[in-house]
């Protein structure tokens, strides 16, 4: 199906066509985090919070998400205003590494993270 394929998920997402484009979605062999991305964002942007960290959830299994993933699953918290789904992308930020780097490039704060990252570094030092 290839580059058809590809275009008509995109052009199902952009028209607000979130139910068509799952089915395109479930349909591919191959995700690449762009095309994870863009079915969380199109559930977002519809308010289906729950759908959205549902393929999160589905998405952690088979991908990796990145920074940019965990910035866009915070939006969606904020967005549904959902504590629950909060607390456990919260949960699953932290069990990352470079938690504290992740965490302030999520809040648009990359110097204090490279600051904090380096505090543990320092202390090892100081025990030698």
């Amino acid at each position: 199906m290839g580059f058809r394929f590809d275009v008509y998920l995109c052009n199902a997402i952009i028209e607000g066509c979130v139910c068509f484009a799952r089915k395109l979605f479930d349909e591919m062999s191959q995700r690449d985090l762009v095309f994870w991305m863009s079915m969380i964002l199109g559930y977002v942007c519809e308010g289906s919070v729950s759908n959205a960290f549902d393929l999160f959830r589905e998405m952690m299994v088979k991908s990796e998400p990145d920074s940019v993933t965990l910035m866009v699953m915070l939006q969606a918290c904020c967005a549904g205003d959902s504590l629950i789904h909060g607390r456990q992308l919260h949960g699953y930020a932290m069990r990352l590494d470079n938690n504290y780097l992740t965490a302030c490039k999520v809040h648009g704060d990359i110097k204090l993270g490279e600051h904090k990252a380096q505090r543990p570094l320092e202390l090892e030092t100081d025990n030698i």
